[in-house]
């Protein structure tokens, strides 16, 4: 049989498709790998968030930016990446500029010193194409300098600074949504711990300045500043352990209203001296210091020559740190948008506090319960040290002028109720209570400071006095014919207007007036029980400075509303009624937005959760805490146009960061219930924002 003659062509085309076999397989096996190894190339910076704003959100420490090593690339790895586009700057042939980016759109670009072999400048960038983060090392050590943080709409975030030598972070300054500086915190070089910390408002000017023991962190003093630039309060703290040892609060004048001393052992305050006008010495209320409670109060006669001329010292040293104080408030030079010094607003007509016509005014002894002073004793320099202490700036976690002496005055008064004045002395001394010859009291036993009159019952008229009164000359309301109207003045212009339920035979509602026609104060009665209910206290200039709301049964305190010199808001403290423990706290910014809300456990006072809002009104982050540890459990963080950004899971019992978790990283459900918390505090937002007074 003959054999069948072979195909050549077959073989051919047998040979050809072996080999295009062959190229497909090398090709696909290139792309393999290379898409491997862009997986495992870092993607995108774990961007660090600065610190928001005193007395303690979560935000994230300055401090750690010089030990998170997540948001550099190694020096040993540049150099050995191989997937890069690479070329010389133009402007520099020493630099060499790399580019990756990743498989997700997120691109890096490195400036490398070819010299050196360092890198001195990273940039990233979002898959949309703006600046994420910026990065500048130093080109002899490779530590990083300089961090940049950037938000999506390409205004700065935050600014780190660093030492080029100890890595520690010197300067940190974050910014608001619009651009303008928020906050900046000055460190220690070689311990990394703070030196300075200073709070701006929306419009440059310094909002609080607070100073630091940069061996132990310690805050050592802290300046608050009102609307005008005037001086609220100075706060001192020992240096060692941290603990207030004065509060130094001032009118808007730059007197003095009330200082505050504490035992810087136990924390509790051991005296409040209260101030008239002028600086002049009302009384001073002294405290057990280990305690706290209220033991006496003393007025000028009482006092001795060498505690006269204490407090003589002690107010001069005062307004001496008040002038220190106000050459430190400044305009930020370094906001976005200009700014200049502000000025103190004009008074106008409408700014006055509500005033009521003369009835029938009868000259008569001022009445009181001085029986009752001390009891449940509380002054407003207490309550405003809660709301002015330190707030942190950890996210993760948050020349002296010469003074005038006190005036010294002619009259001196026995006490608040009689108002009647003593024999006066043709010389300038008298006898003091233990004998010693001392000035004569400039000090005038006036009506009591605002501070006083929370719980201080000098300040009202017992419910058993006011109708027997011979003095008074009631008149029946013409709105109400079951309430009578009872008018009586005092030698000082001081007047008093109550209203008396006759039914019930129970005091409604009693106002108290200073001598220039003003408002000092309102409060309103249970017209049952006769408890106080309410207490409304206006400055000298008729401005509305504070709201006290009680509960009918127990008397104590439910709600402490206290208002800014404008007339807008500052903050809302909310209390449970029957232990009167705080529960929730509102507090407000300068410019009048929500800064943040917390709320407390009833039994413990502690934070449990706080909601925190940026200046524009939008969410910033929620954070959640263990009631019985007080720490940190989780801080959901929300981008501004309303988008999840990152939530941060700590351990309750120590506080540290256990993980990260990314949107990608949730379930339907749990986003779910991100955007709910979200939606709930937006409306809780607009239920609570700040509106003036009418």
């Amino acid at each position: 049989m003959l054999q069948k003659p072979s195909n050549p062509n077959k073989k051919i085309f047998i040979i050809l498709t072996v080999i295009i076999a062959v190229i497909i397989v090398a090709i696909s096996g290139y792309f393999i790998v290379k898409t491997m190894n862009d997986n495992d190339s870092p993607e995108t910076e774990n961007k660090p968030k600065g610190p928001k704003k005193q007395n303690e959100k979560p935000l994230h420490n300055p401090a750690d930016f010089q030990v998170d090593s997540t948001d550099e690339l190694s020096n040993e790895q540049l150099h050995i990446q191989t997937e890069q586009k690479t070329i010389i700057d133009p402007e520099n042939p020493n630099i060499e500029i790399r580019e990756t980016k990743n498989i997700f759109g997120h691109k890096i670009i490195i400036k490398w010193d070819i010299k050196n072999q360092q890198i001195i400048q990273k940039t990233t960038y979002r898959s949309n194409g703006s600046i994420d983060c910026i990065y500048e090392y130093d080109p002899q050590t490779g530590k990083k300098t300089k961090h940049t943080d950037y938000r999506p709409n390409g205004y700065i975030y935050c600014i780190a600074e660093f030492d080029p030598q100890t890595g520690h972070n010197i300067k940190y300054t974050q910014y608001n949504t619009d651009g303008t500086i928020f906050n900046i915190t000055e460190s220690d070089s070689q311990t990394g711990n703070r030196i300075k910390y200073t709070v701006y408002d929306s419009e440059g000017a310094t909002k609080s300045y607070t100073e630091y023991n940069k061996t132990n962190d310690k805050n050592t003093k802290t300046t608050v500043y009102n609307t005008d630039g005037s001086i609220e309060s100075i706060t001192a703290y020992d240096p060692q352990n941290g603990n207030q040892i004065e509060n130094i609060y001032y009118k808007s004048d730059g007197t003095i209203k009330l200082i505050i001393n504490y035992n810087s052992q136990t924390d509790k305050k051991t005296k409040t001296t209260f101030f008239q006008s002028n600086n002049l010495l009302d009384n001073i209320k002294e405290y057990d210091s280990q305690t706290g409670d209220f033991i006496s109060k003393r007025d000028p006669s009482d006092l001795t020559l060498a505690e006269i001329q204490t407090i003589i010292q002690k107010t001069q040293k005062a307004l001496q740190e008040y002038q220190i104080a106000k050459k430190t408030v400044k305009v930020n030079p370094n906001n976005s948008k200009p700014v200049t010094e502000r000025t103190p607003k004009k008074e106008t007509p409408n700014s006055k506090g509500p005033q009521i016509k003369n009835l029938q005014p009868v000259e008569q002894e001022g009445v009181s319960d001085e029986e009752n002073d001390g009891q449940d004793e509380t002054d407003e320099g207490e309550k405003e040290q809660s709301k002015k202490t330190e707030k942190t700036s950890n996210k993760g976690e948050i020349p002296q002028k010469k003074t005038e002496q006190p005036q010294m005055i002619e009259k001196e008064y026995n006490s608040d109720e009689d108002a009647q004045p003593i024999q006066q002395s043709t010389t300038n001394e008298q006898k003091g209570s233990e004998g010693a010859t001392i000035p004569k009291s400039t000090l005038t036993a006036t009506p009591h400071a605002p501070a006083d009159s929370t719980d201080d019952q000098n300040d009202e008229l017992s419910n058993t006095q006011p109708h027997p009164q011979p003095e008074s000359k009631p008149i029946i309301d013409p709105e109400n014919p079951n309430i009578e109207i009872r008018e009586t003045k005092n030698i000082l212009g001081n007047k008093t207007i109550i209203k008396w339920d006759i039914q019930n035979q129970q005091i409604i509602q009693k106002t108290t007036y200073r001598s220039n026609g003003y408002i000092d104060n309102i409060y309103e009665y249970d017209s049952q029980s006769g408890k106080k209910t309410k207490n409304i206290q206006y400055n000298s200039d008729g401005s509305l400075n504070y709201i006290y709301e009680y509960d009918s049964q127990t008397e104590k305190e439910t709600k402490n509303i206290q208002y800014n010199s404008d007339g807008t808001l500052w903050y809302i403290y909310e209390y449970d009624p029957q232990s009167g423990k705080k529960n929730k706290e509102i507090n407000y910014n300068l410019d009048g937005s929500l800064d943040y809300i917390t709320e407390l456990d009833p039994q413990t006072e502690k934070c449990t959760k706080k909601t925190s809002y940026r200046v524009d009104g939008s969410l910033e982050c929620i954070s959640e805490y263990d009631s019985i540890t007080g720490k940190n459990n989780k801080t959901t963080w929300y981008e501004t146009d309303g988008s999840l950004d990152d939530i941060y899971e700590y351990d309750s019992q120590s506080g540290n960061r256990i993980r990260n978790l990314k949107p990608s990283d949730l379930t339907p459900e749990e986003r779910k219930t991100v955007e709910q918390a979200r939606q709930l505090a937006l409306q809780e937002y607009q239920s609570t924002k700040n509106n003036k007074k009418p």
